[in-house]
């Protein structure tokens, strides 16, 4: 790339941010984003780019120098100040910076300070210290956040509603104690601080588990002004202070190589702490209890300007349990879009708890008032226990049913919605894995995939596999695979009733002498008398099989003539109809 294309650049500014600075340049020249100028200088852009102790980092501002003609050293110097993002390895939030441009409204009106600032971007870094004034973290005309891909042209104007940053209203307000605090601490006393104050930040927006996997990653979407307001207040509440200690203290000592040394290097660490806090003991939130402070602001104050509520975050194994549902249908859930895991960087899944409420509010949305109890009627948790056993996953199956295609009721009102409120009927949900079980069948089975799905022993598996001739593949080690195509056109074709009795929860053998009574019998002598009961799939067959389930249920007092007296409904032919 030729030179011709620096020849006019901005002016780098001493603690200026370096995506800062580089968007400056990007905007100077016409460039969408910062990704588009790495393009055309030759520069890979990945997330070490923008760390200032890295050799990506190195590479970018000697390719900058160059194509400037100035010094790689000045250059440098001017990015040089201190980044807060490893202070402390165990921090409960291990990288502090925010992801999206921060802007001064009064900055940008003033062409020699139309820059963003390093310290900006450290999450507690709220307000300008210049001017007084909250930094904006979206646009004030349509709530729109900034772009985590540093649109260039965010120092002239919103990108998507037009609107230009000379139309600022500027409201003054004081710079929050949080910050002021960062501002007059160096040195490790400004590490313990951070740590501390982070650590109270992530009780704030989790404070169901605070014990948990550190965040890589700040999550986006959060009104970080309020979360640290409640922070600083929580600091110094005696609860926290016991909490933090007993969690670092474990930490530190798991570590250590030697218990004494990590004690005296802990107990010294917080020393520098009591000090700070006698530095600051006219603080106003001292004597306010910790847990009162940030239960009661979650709900209502945790909003930022764009109206999005700081997420709650809540593991996986937290939600699974919160839904009394497994890992896997967890997992389920989301790979059918109705749980939406927050991007955090973690190792694990961290979930908003809003977004669970929101899923059972989906649901609850598209359930009926039932008009009668009805003995056949099975809850959403055991619905996914019928999910593991018959091939198909529990979002795939929950899908089905909120499209309309199998009834859903709320069986009893609570202050708390929980899946087990939710109720569908057994038999349609037993028809609908029936329809699409030769479908989601795995390619390859085992044996003890196809002993329960089959609902058969051992001994009666080893006859239904030698009597119908599956093949099977050796993989080692005496393990035999069954491919799903040697059996997709078996249970197309036919039923295996000792497969559909267990599902229904009905003795096999009641069903068999019913079906006998109207004439139909397996179609397989030889399994029959091994107590394999394997049926031609026919209409008539279908039908006897419904009608039979009915009169199980009117033998139990679940008649729909009885249930219709008895909640003084009036009786339809179609309460019948369906059998005859």
């Amino acid at each position: 790339m030729s030179n011709l294309f620096f020849q006019t650049v901005p002016t780098a500014q001493f603690g200026e941010s370096p995506k800062g600075f580089v968007s400056r340049i990007a905007y100077f020249h016409g460039n969408p984003t910062i990704r588009d100028l790495h393009q055309m200088i030759g520069v890979p852009y990945n997330r070490l780019s923008y760390d200032t102790d890295s050799k990506a980092f190195e590479t970018l501002i000697a390719k900058l120098s160059a194509l400037m003609k100035v010094s790689a050293y000045e250059l440098f110097t001017c990015f040089s100040l201190p980044d807060f993002i490893a202070v402390d390895s165990h921090r409960s939030i291990r990288d502090i910076r925010i992801n999206h441009p921060r802007v001064c409204p009064c900055c940008v009106k003033d062409e020699a300070e139309n820059y963003i600032h390093h310290d900006w971007l450290h999450a507690h870094y709220t307000h300008c210290q210049k001017h007084d004034v909250a930094l904006l973290n979206c646009c004030p005309n349509c709530n729109v956040d900034f772009s985590s891909q540093w649109v260039s042209d965010v120092f002239e104007g919103c990108s998507s509603c037009g609107y230009r940053w000379e139309d600022i209203k500027v409201n003054v307000s004081s710079i929050p104690e949080y910050q002021k605090m960062a501002m007059t601490l160096t040195g490790q006393s400004l590490n313990v601080y951070l740590a501390q104050l982070y650590q109270a930040a992530l009780m704030i927006m989790r404070p169901f588990d605070i014990n948990v996997e550190p965040l890589k990653r700040l999550p986006e979407g959060v009104n970080y002004e309020e979360v640290f307001r409640l922070a600083f207040a929580l600091i110094f509440c005696d609860a926290f202070q016991q909490a933090f200690r007993s969690i670092r203290k474990t930490v530190w000592l798991k570590a250590a190589p030697h218990i004494t040394e990590v004690s005296l290097d802990f107990d010294e660490t917080l020393m520098r702490f009591d000090e700070l806090v006698s530095f600051k003991s006219n603080v106003s939130y001292a004597d306010l209890p910790a847990v009162k402070q940030y239960s009661q602001a979650l709900p209502s104050k945790l909003v930022g300007i764009s109206e999005k509520v700081a997420p709650t975050l809540i593991t996986k194994d937290q939600t699974a349990k919160l839904l009394s549902l497994k890992d896997d249908d967890v997992m389920n859930l989301v790979e059918h879009n109705l749980l939406h895991p927050l991007d955090t960087g973690a190792h694990q899944w961290y979930f908003d708890l809003a977004d669970v409420d929101t899923f059972l509010v989906i649901i609850n949305s598209v359930a009926t008032e039932p008009y009668f109890e009805d003995i056949n009627k099975i809850d959403l948790i055991s619905v996914s226990h019928l999910c593991d056993l018959n091939s198909c996953g529990f979002g795939e199956t929950l899908t089905f049913i909120l499209e309309g295609n199998i009834e859903i009721s709320r069986s009893v009102e609570s202050k708390r919605i929980q899946l087990s409120d939710f109720s569908v009927n057994r038999a349609d949900v037993i028809e609908y894995f029936e329809s699409n079980f030769s479908q989601s069948l795995n390619d390859l089975l085992t044996k003890n995939d196809l002993k329960k799905l089959c609902y058969l022993s051992d001994a009666e598996l080893a006859v239904f596999i030698k009597h119908l001739s599956l093949s099977g593949l050796s993989l080692g080690s005496r393990k035999q695979v069954f491919e799903s195509k040697s059996l997709i056109g078996l249970f197309e074709n036919n039923i295996l009733l000792n497969r559909w009795a267990k599902l229904n929860q009905v003795k096999i053998k009641d069903v068999h002498c019913y079906l006998k009574n109207y004439g139909i019998n397996p179609s397989d002598d030889l399994l029959w008398r091994e107590d394999i009961y394997l049926y031609d799939k026919t209409e008539k067959l279908e039908k006897m099989l419904r009608q039979f389930l009915y009169e199980c249920g009117y033998y139990k007092g679940a008649s729909a003539l009885f249930l219709c007296l008895k909640y003084k409904r009036t009786i339809l032919p179609t309460d019948f109809i369906i059998f005859y």
